[in-house]
């Protein structure tokens, strides 16, 4: 299946998808920086194993400063708000930032305990609770 969401125009190859340890799944996740309109547009896909999960667990997609300082840049959902499964699309301002490196991240967490679930990265292999979908450089004026 392909997916094609006007706000992510370009073309990539391969896809970056998360196996959580709770059934959830991250079927794909891109992002990419736009400076000429402040923005961060991020597009996620979601599966889960049991639809009970929708109702249990929250998306939150961030961006983090690169000793892994939330810059307040977020937002959070219910998985189960508007049919948000399969595809996510959001963005993310990054007007006022100060000019250095950046990430943009998704967690997946337990909406009763905010416990981060685990998962692994099916592309790379790596187990954490915290997983980026795509880093940036925001440059100085001038």
């Amino acid at each position: 299946q392909r997916y094609v969401n006007s706000m992510i125009d370009c073309e990539r190859e391969g896809y970056a998808p998360i196996a959580y340890d709770n059934g959830i799944k991250v079927v794909d996740r891109f992002a990419r920086y736009v400076p000429e309109s402040d923005l961060v547009q991020i597009l996620t896909g979601w599966e889960v194993a049991d639809e009970q999960l929708l109702y249990e667990y929250n998306v939150s997609l961030q961006i983090i400063t690169p000793d892994w300082q939330n810059t307040g840049r977020q937002t959070d959902r219910h998985l189960h708000e508007e049919d948000v499964l399969k595809w996510y699309a959001a963005e993310l301002s990054t007007e006022g930032l100060p000019p250095v490196d950046y990430r943009v991240i998704v967690v997946v967490y337990d909406r009763e305990t905010n416990k981060k679930v685990g998962g692994t990265d099916l592309v790379t292999g790596e187990a954490a609770n915290i997983f980026s979908i795509q880093t940036f450089t925001i440059k100085p004026p001038g």
